[in-house]
């Protein structure tokens, strides 16, 4: 979250709904390593599963107003890292 105190590169992202995408997309970046890491290599696909139908929008979780976020569709979420991208109005760049 540094980065967020760096006032000038806050100011890139110019709305937000781009600056809440780059918290929540810190946050799942920070759900798969921190949970993830920790599962041995059949709980991983496991947990794979269950955070691609999170973020697919497929679990349902109530009083929470829900879109879709993007994830990678080939190879696994742990080959991956997060990239925010600069002036992306209403997209969600969970990891490039």
């Amino acid at each position: 979250m540094k980065d967020l105190y760096d006032e000038e590169y806050y100011k890139t992202f110019s709305d937000v709904k781009n600056r809440t995408a780059i918290i929540e997309g810190k946050f799942i970046f920070a759900l798969i390593w921190s949970f993830g890491a920790t599962a041995n290599t059949n709980s991983r696909k496991k947990f794979e599963t269950e955070v691609k139908r999170l973020l697919s929008g497929d679990i349902k979780i109530a009083n929470y107003d829900k879109r879709k976020l993007t994830y990678p569709e080939r190879g696994s979420i742990y080959d991956y890292n997060y990239t925010p991208k600069k002036a992306c109005s209403g997209c969600h760049p969970l990891m490039g």
